[in-house]
């Protein structure tokens, strides 16, 4: 029988208790963020009552307090997230919302003259502390005018599409599925599943356009635009790419990545295979082989409480 376990490290206390625990994880995000739901008729062990106890339990949390939660489905706990409490709601059942390490990089700005930039440089220049694991685009004349650490990084994101995380303390840029170290976790479609909202989908039923422009040095723009006239719109943004024709396969390459053969949407299992985004998620279809097929991890929000231990997986791109 399996009996859902946890670790929690909130503040300067331990618990092996709460009342529900979610964890929302995904590069598209920025920030990993928890939220830990302690019980309504919490009792410290020193034997203060329930209200008394509400109180003297936020002198131990206040906020910036680091947090940890470990999750396990069979006794093998495992580390899931690591980040401090961002905002704390005083009342009965009490509720912490938690940030990754991107907590850090939301206090105290920046600035810069707005000079020629690109991935390495904004690295040196504002992240040199961290392990850093990074694509080295160019970012042309990006100037920085009294922004924090994160909201430079959401600049970037907006003006190039280019995504900013962490991943077990590392800060990754413009890597989503490229920084190594990615396990490959298999998954009968029948029968492995609570439930899912999986739907196949042929290459040629996916409608899908792209609109990619690139900055060049002189101010002027080359735009391509690839797919089909009534499909969904995606923008690319790039810097230095003179030629239409090498932004045009450029559009083409993630055309590709977008219309294939297989499955999209999301499934929830029990946290046995521990999945994290990032990795690559192998589905197994035995009455149709031919649906069978790997896809790269969007997304896993983690769940722990009452109803035991449970992971929602959303599917991403597909994994050559």
């Amino acid at each position: 029988m399996l009996v859902p376990t946890c670790n929690i490290k909130l503040g300067d206390l331990d618990l092996s208790w709460v009342n529900n625990v979610v964890i929302e994880s995904s590069w598209k995000n920025q920030t990993d963020t928890a939220k830990i739901t302690l019980p309504a008729n919490i009792k410290l062990a020193d034997g203060t009552d329930r209200k008394k106890s509400v109180h003297k339990l936020l002198d131990h949390i206040p906020v910036g307090s680091p947090v940890s939660i470990s999750l396990s489905a069979n006794g093998s706990l495992v580390s899931l997230f690591q980040g401090y409490v961002s905002r704390v709601h005083p009342r009965t059942p009490l509720v912490f919302e938690c940030e990754d390490e991107m907590y850090n990089l939301k206090s105290g700005n920046v600035s810069d003259s707005g000079e020629a930039m690109t991935i390495k440089k904004v690295v040196d220049n504002w992240f040199s502390e961290y392990n850093t694991d990074y694509l080295d685009a160019e970012l042309g004349t990006f100037g920085i005018d009294n922004l924090s650490k994160s909201q430079v990084l959401q600049e970037i994101q907006k003006q190039f599409s280019i995504h900013s995380f962490f991943r077990k303390g590392k800060l990754i840029i413009g890597k989503p599925y490229s920084s190594g170290g990615q396990n490959v976790i298999s998954f009968k479609v029948e029968g492995e599943f609570i439930e899912d909202k999986l739907e196949y989908k042929r290459e040629e039923d996916v409608k899908i356009q792209v609109q990619a422009t690139s900055h060049k040095e002189n101010g002027e723009e080359v735009t391509a635009t690839v797919g089909d006239k009534d499909g969904d719109q995606r923008t690319l943004n790039f810097y230095g790419i003179e030629s239409e024709a090498e932004l045009k396969a450029i559009a083409e390459r993630e055309i590709k990545k977008i219309k294939y053969d297989g499955f999209r949407g999301s499934f929830t299992a029990f946290g046995l295979k521990t999945v994290r985004h990032g990795d690559i998620i192998e589905l197994i279809h035995g009455e149709e082989s031919q649906k069978s097929g790997k896809y790269y991890a969007e997304k896993v929000v983690y769940t722990f409480g009452l109803n035991g231990y449970r992971q929602e997986v959303t599917l991403g791109e597909r994994a050559i």
